[in-house]
């Protein structure tokens, strides 16, 4: 079953099947603004985040404390827009594990492409990915706007 969020004022979302986001304006939240952990296929395309105080996107995988969350297989971030948001990354990849393995890691098949990213700090990190493989970045836009 795929479910399909489109078209809404802005709302959290954490769920475990197929999922799809698309159309979603997300402005001025205290918070993340989506936070997706599925195996199934995962596509967040066509919405604007601007000015949330955490990352817009976070994937996570929670297996130290509330574990409450697990690893992604196939995830694709396409044609959406980012304006000033904060947080440790745009997009926030950050596994709650005991200890990391580079052999074995937790997330994989993860697309980022055809974004734009408007930010106004010099050293902001746009990408946090920590403890994932076969990650493809590409055709992105990246615009540094300062204050």
């Amino acid at each position: 079953m795929r479910l399909t969020i489109r078209d809404t004022p802005g709302a959290f979302f954490w769920l475990s099947r197929d999922i799809c986001i698309e159309n979603v304006n997300l402005r001025y939240l205290h918070g993340f603004g989506v936070l997706v952990t599925s195996r199934k296929p995962i596509v967040i395309e066509n919405n604007a985040f601007c000015k949330l105080s955490m990352a817009p996107i976070y994937i996570s995988c929670d297996a130290n404390n509330w574990y409450e969350s697990g690893r992604v297989e196939d995830v694709l971030i396409r044609n959406n827009k980012f304006y000033n948001c904060q947080g440790d990354g745009v997009i926030f990849i950050d596994p709650v594990i005991e200890k990391a393995s580079e052999e074995r890691t937790v997330h994989k098949n993860i697309r980022i492409e055809e974004n734009e990213i408007h930010y106004s700090e010099k050293n902001q990190e746009l990408y946090a990915l920590k403890d994932c493989r076969n990650v493809q970045i590409r055709e992105n836009k990246e615009n540094l706007t300062l204050r």
